[in-house]
């Protein structure tokens, strides 16, 4: 039925041109090919009909591209309160490594004369402890001098202060103080991994001697990857917290992960994009920070021109508008369509912009069929 359609509009087309007074044709002659110029006579057989262009909202996704990145807090550098010779290292450069793992085995005199320090003053504190009680008991009685008192009460109260700041200390050195006597001193020190990740660095090697301000060894925690995407400004207004986002890769499309848009940058940088940073859910298996890759930001509102179906005509692989530039003059632009919506096409304008606000709402057919057979 549509290649009977065409043939009348090209039988009536032709009789029309043929029909043209001499001049008419002289002027479509000289009429650039994106042009089509009509006599009044032709205007009104094709039934051309101009509307409005109107703006239109539609859900679709935006593709965009983006890379994976860590959170600073996500990148652990270790090192120790007090340095010391390295005495073992038991993981690899990118080792998976979980959370406990013994990592590095440190050791010094330092340690065990730290550890002494604390037992001694723990035990001169339960002694001034049981001496502070007794003294207490004699000035209810006033059996003491006060001054006496105050003067343990000084000591006891400074020594209650040495053991808590000793404590810490060994606990900076992940020394169970529990565990801790005379029988379990020793001048070794262990490094366990405080996160489940990988070994991203290994400055050291055994035998060096690291100073505190050294970094020893850098995991990354990959639990809390996140792809930071570049989202041009045109699509800005469709992003919101929360929405989600298809993630894939060129190297393997067809493993998909999902993630959620968790901040929206405000700032659009040189090259008129914006930061959005999102958060990937579920398993990060065989996703390495520093990858880029291809994203999906679902169910986006996008505004694009409204048109009916039968205002857009497909001539090759393109398609087109006419647009009305002159009376009885109009010229074709190529479009390219964002989206349907029944009768409805969401298009935007491809390399020159379109200076009017009309279209060809009925007869664009006819208009290509006019402008193809006069370039023949």
């Amino acid at each position: 039925m549509k290649k009977i359609i065409v043939y009348l509009h090209s039988i009536m087309v032709l009789w029309s041109c043929q029909n043209a007074p001499q001049e008419n044709q002289e002027e479509i002659a000289k009429t650039p090919s994106e042009i089509v110029q009509l006599t009044d006579v032709q205007a009104k057989q094709l039934g051309i009909e101009t509307d409005s262009l109107r703006l239109g909202s539609f859900a679709n996704s935006i593709s965009v591209k983006g890379k994976l990145e860590l959170p600073p807090q996500n990148v652990i550098s270790l090192s120790v309160p007090m340095g010391g010779y390295i005495q073992k290292i038991y993981p690899i450069h990118g080792q998976t490594v979980k959370k406990g793992d013994l990592l590095i085995v440190l050791q010094d005199p330092s340690y065990a004369q730290l550890q002494q320090e604390y037992l001694s003053a723990k035990a001169k504190l339960e002694f001034l402890s049981k001496d502070y009680a007794r003294q207490s008991s004699l000035k209810e009685a006033q059996a003491t001098s006060t001054k006496n008192f105050e003067e343990l009460q000084m000591n006891y109260e400074s020594q209650k202060v040495l053991v808590k700041s000793l404590e810490k200390k060994l606990q900076l050195l992940a020394i169970d103080i529990q565990k801790l006597n005379e029988n379990t001193l020793s001048n070794q020190i262990e490094i366990r991994s405080p996160v489940n990740g990988y070994v991203s660095l290994i400055p050291f090697n055994t035998g060096k001697y690291v100073q505190p301000t050294d970094v020893m060894m850098e995991l990354v925690d990959i639990s809390d990857i996140h792809l930071v995407l570049q989202v041009y400004e045109k699509d800005i207004a469709s992003l919101k917290m929360g929405q989600k986002v298809k993630v894939y890769s060129n190297e393997n499309p067809s493993k998909i992960y999902e993630a959620n848009i968790i901040s929206i940058g405000k700032k659009i940088n040189e090259n008129r994009m914006l930061e959005v940073d999102c958060h990937i859910e579920g398993s990060t298996e065989g996703l390495v920070a520093g990858y880029y890759m291809n994203a999906e930001i679902l169910n986006a509102t996008v505004k694009a021109w409204k048109l009916p179906n039968k205002a857009i005509v497909k001539f090759g692989e393109n398609h087109f508008i006419y647009v009305p530039v002159e009376k009885n003059q109009y010229k074709r632009f190529k479009i390219k369509i964002l989206g349907e919506e029944g009768e409805y096409s969401y298009i935007e304008a491809l390399g020159e912009k379109w200076q009017s606000k009309e279209y060809v709402k009925n007869g664009a057919y006819n208009l290509l069929m006019v402008q193809e057979n006069k370039e023949e």
